[in-house]
């Protein structure tokens, strides 16, 4: 098979219609992922005008939300819409892989990586339109011109731009800010360094402090910047401290690359599978070409993977979905490995994993072309139960949502617990004593919510942990003795008052 020539145009348009074809098989299910539908709900408030937090709150920093939000302002406020983030994300993502391995290995090894990376992304854990799935784009553009224009200033001012939008999306990444920043300024003392170089540092501190001072600007003239300052410092900070170590949580994440390698061998299984073959081929790998080589394009590749994963690590928390942010290191890894020209086995391989893509996205991906997405949504469990509730509720009635949270987002409200748009915030007392001792919340703001007495409580058929904790026996209690189940859609139940 002949693969096209590789211009960023062709790239583009073909990891386009690869993400399109691999993910948009998921708009047949409304909830992927309980932190997408918080996500989502914060992205139709920014929609209708409102700044993150300010109406609906969540932990996480505000860039990927003002991004799914102007996309909902432009294109409506739909789960499709959400997905399309994601899809889009993706495709750049797979881009900037693709253009990467160029720089290190024949045409068609990049190309080879760039359908890696898209394969790895249709894994079901990482379908949802998450955080990661824009990041990336940011953090692989910024990969990019770190190697393609770091002899100018303009490139390292463009290096700093995109990895402070890369943060902007997702917190853990400041440790490959920080990666970059000492490797840049190292430039300046080394005697052989133009001078582009030695100033390197002060473009690429100019270009990350443009993003940072806009959004802070944007909250300072809305007079919320303590409220962005509380989100983003405080309460991570806070949040930190009873997580996992640093080096259980570490662990954690090079032990899901396993794991999801065998759980997905057409997906995840090149990733290890491509570099085993290539060290089993030639076993005497002198250590020192292990260690990677800050002087040469892959060692800084490398290295920028091993920050991630530091970032990863010191998060002290590790959900499937975070392993998205090594795949596409894993994939120009993978790509690299493989020999000038490809064997039986590799064309076996790659045999199974189209196949087995087409086996898991295939569908799904007919069904919504068949039905459209518009239809699909319109039958969605959540959403039918805000109809109902919309149908039945006068203006002064409440909604207390303990699961399905997509609620808010169909309804257009506010959750009745400020710090509770994603429902297990409620037990979280990390969370809540900051916001509590910040004034954006009353004290035991769940206890009063639940003494108000809503007329509607949505809770999930099954039992979930945060919801099993002796501080949610009162909720229990209430339901029990002052209301009814009137609705069941999916895994939600909506209690009404009796």
């Amino acid at each position: 098979m002949n693969l096209p020539r590789l211009t960023w145009p062709v790239a583009l348009g073909i990891m386009l219609l690869l993400s399109f074809v691999t993910r948009w098989g998921s708009i047949t299910q409304e909830v992927l992922d309980w932190d997408e539908s918080t996500f989502i709900v914060l992205a139709g408030s920014v929609a209708r005008g409102h700044l993150p937090y300010v109406e609906m709150w969540d932990i996480k920093p505000p860039l990927f939300f003002l991004i799914m939000g102007g996309a909902m302002h432009v294109f409506g406020e739909s789960i499709a819409t959400a997905r399309a983030v994601g899809l889009v994300g993706v495709a750049i993502t797979a881009l900037f892989v693709t253009l990467i391995t160029a720089r290190l290995s024949s045409q068609r090894n990049a190309w080879v990586a760039g359908f890696l990376f898209i394969f790895a992304a249709a894994a079901f854990p990482v379908q949802p339109a998450m955080t990661e799935t824009v990041e990336l784009a940011f953090l692989m553009a910024s990969v990019f011109a770190l190697l393609a224009f770091r002899h100018s200033l303009f490139g390292l001012f463009l290096v700093g731009l995109l990895i402070s939008l890369a943060t902007l999306t997702r917190t853990n990444l400041a440790t490959t800010v920080i990666f970059f920043g000492i490797l840049i300024s190292s430039w300046f003392f080394r005697p052989s360094s133009t001078m582009p170089r030695r100033l390197g540092v002060f473009a690429y501190v100019i270009g990350g402090l443009i993003p940072l001072g806009a959004v802070i600007w944007l909250y300072w003239v809305n007079g919320e910047l303590d409220l962005f300052w509380t989100t983003n410092v405080d309460v991570v900070l806070n949040n930190a401290g009873g997580q996992r170590s640093f080096l259980l949580n570490g662990t954690l994440v090079l032990l899901a690359i396993l794991v999801a390698s065998v759980a997905f061998p057409d997906l995840w299984g090149s990733f290890l599978l491509f570099p085993i073959a290539k060290h089993a081929s030639s076993p005497r790998t002198h250590l020192r070409k292990i260690i990677p080589n800050l002087r040469t394009e892959g060692g800084l590749i490398a290295s920028t993977a091993i920050s991630v994963w530091l970032g990863m690590a010191l998060s002290g928390n590790f959900t499937w979905h975070h392993l998205l942010q090594l795949a596409p290191f894993l994939a120009i890894g993978a790509a690299v490995s493989l020999p000038k020209a490809p064997v039986r086995w590799h064309k076996i391989y790659a045999l199974i994993a189209l196949v087995g893509l087409a086996i898991r996205t295939l569908p799904s991906f007919t069904v919504v072309l068949w039905v459209g997405p518009s239809e699909l949504e319109r039958n969605f469990p959540i959403k039918s139960i805000a109809e109902y509730i919309q149908d039945q509720r006068t203006d002064d009635d409440e909604v207390l949502v303990l699961a399905g949270q997509l609620l808010y987002f169909y309804l257009a409200q506010p959750p009745m617990v400020f710090f509770a748009v994603h429902p297990s915030n409620i037990i979280r007392d990390n969370i809540e004593t900051v916001v509590v001792e910040k004034g954006l919340a009353p004290p035991q703001a769940f206890e009063k919510a639940v003494a108000s007495k809503p007329r509607f409580v949505l809770m999930p058929k099954e039992p979930l942990w945060y919801l099993e904790v002796p501080r949610a026996d009162v909720l229990h209690e209430m339901l029990t003795q002052s209301y009814r189940p009137t609705l069941e859609k999916g895994d939600f139940v909506l209690y009404e008052r009796l």
